[in-house]
């Protein structure tokens, strides 16, 4: 039997520069949080380009970013943002117009940018999004 080795493999153990990057998501997985059984949305991205086009890195996954249906903070809002919800929608929110329900899917497809950050988990290197704008914004 051999091992194979795949152009896969070799990108999910690529690390990149930190930085903005044009970014697609590609899809999602519902998951059962291990501590209470709510629900984690696990979004599955994939670099496109760097923000002034460079494809160094196209092809390189990041950690799946991850949302939980009990509750978002800055950058789960900021992803959601990112992918179409408008800000009139967060602020009328905020001033207690009530509550908003998303589909979790409606992410899936969507090219935007991401900051990505190198973070280190049982001395393992990865490449993690730490905050997420619209395709047309300036980073």
């Amino acid at each position: 039997m051999a091992i194979k080795v795949k152009a896969a493999d070799l990108k999910r153990a690529e690390i990149v520069v930190p930085g903005w990057y044009v970014i697609d998501i590609k899809g999602m997985e519902p998951k059962p949080a291990k501590s209470d059984g709510s629900t984690n949305f696990n979004y599955k991205i994939e670099i496109v380009s760097d923000k002034a086009g460079s494809v160094e890195y196209a092809g390189t996954p990041t950690k799946d970013f991850l949302i939980n249906e009990k509750g978002l903070f800055t950058s789960g809002i900021n992803f959601l943002k990112a992918c179409g919800l408008k800000q009139e929608d967060v602020d009328a929110i905020k001033r207690g117009g009530g509550d908003i329900e998303i589909d979790e899917n409606a992410p899936v497809g969507k090219r935007i940018l991401a900051k990505i950050i190198n973070t280190e988990y049982n001395g393992r290197t990865s490449n993690e999004c730490a905050d997420f704008l619209p395709l047309d914004a300036a980073a």
